[in-house]
């Protein structure tokens, strides 16, 4: 059976991206991370649940991410399925032999929940089952066997591979990143799955429920450090995203230089946002998380401050953002 060596995960709070650039790099693609994660729209993205759960930087629509994937230079193909489906043993047999398949041909796959709620790039298979590489995985038995899969803690099914494709030119690329991630910000809802629409929010909304369920709720002592940790790493990379686009289009590109303060602009305004989630997440540490930090009334009002001057900088960025995406 398969296995595909020197294919790693590459370590991300978003596990999903790093998974992707796994696959990108095994496939020799020279893509940087803050390409990968802003010309796909991920940098963009904030999505924030009800107690701030979690499952927030992972419970949204991300069909426009792999869409806009394909100006990246590479596009997916998916197998997802639930338990409660007839024919559940069917796809759960039926991923295998897809991946399986797929690492035959040298191309890589991932898959969700191989040990925990998160997504793992997966190296190998043997006739038991998945082996893999992602968050937490050092000690975990393997290899996963397949008709486990998707019967774990959130009872959901999805292997993807990963394949190399012609990337589209820059300006396309930024563009269609750019009109996403405003869209994104403003109509956040459209973009959340069906299950979680009632209690998520997602775009700039999103920061006022973050706000509001660390002011009144009971946040979740995970979940708050690693949404915190999650969005700060999503905002580093749309400032590394727009410098590079600024690079590609105006300093070695088509673009007019007169336009360079608007770019400029747009990466002040993300930087800005990037250094207060960043507080936060230092606020809220993941690997030093306590509950008392938690009902500490400095940290929290800290926190919510940060949260909501990080709102209005983001909007003055998708300001900047949709008239970017207006001049290409």
């Amino acid at each position: 059976m398969p296995k595909l060596e020197g294919l790693k995960w590459q370590p991300r709070w978003v596990s999903l991206m790093g998974c992707i650039e796994g696959c990108l790099a095994y496939q020799k693609k020279q893509i940087t991370p803050g390409w990968l994660y802003g010309a796909t729209g991920h940098a963009f993205a904030l999505s924030i649940a009800k107690g701030i759960c979690p499952s927030g930087p992972t419970a949204w629509n991300t069909k426009r991410l792999f869409e806009l994937g394909k100006n990246v230079g590479f596009e997916t193909k998916h197998i997802t399925a639930e338990p409660n489906a007839a024919d559940f043993a069917d796809q759960q047999k039926k991923a295998f032999e897809f991946v399986d398949q797929s690492l035959q041909a040298t191309v890589p796959c991932y898959g969700w929940e191989l040990n925990i709620p998160e997504y793992y790039v997966i190296t190998g298979t043997d006739k038991t089952g998945y082996y893999y590489s992602g968050p937490m995985c050092e000690n975990a038995e393997q290899p996963k066997p397949w008709e486990n899969l998707g019967k774990s803690e959130t009872a959901y099914l999805n292997v993807t591979a990963v394949s190399a494709c012609e990337p589209a030119d820059d300006i396309k690329t930024v563009r269609e990143a750019l009109q996403f991630a405003v869209d994104l910000a403003r109509n956040g809802k459209e973009y959340l799955l069906d299950w979680n629409r009632e209690w998520a929010d997602a775009g700039l909304s999103a920061y006022d429920r973050w706000a509001q369920e660390l002011h009144t709720g009971q946040p979740d002592e995970l979940g708050m450090p690693y949404n915190a940790a999650c969005w700060a790493e999503c905002r580093h990379f749309a400032v590394e995203f727009l410098k590079e686009a600024t690079q590609k289009l105006i300093e070695n590109g088509p673009i007019a230089s007169q336009h360079r303060p608007l770019f400029d602009s747009a990466v002040t305004h993300y930087a800005m946002v990037e250094a207060k989630l960043k507080r936060v997440s230092e606020i809220f540490p993941f690997r030093d998380r306590r509950p008392e930090y938690l009902q500490d009334p400095k940290r929290v009002t800290a926190a919510i401050d940060l949260i909501r001057t990080a709102k209005q900088s983001e909007e003055m960025g998708v300001a900047k953002l949709q008239e970017i995406a207006g001049i290409l």
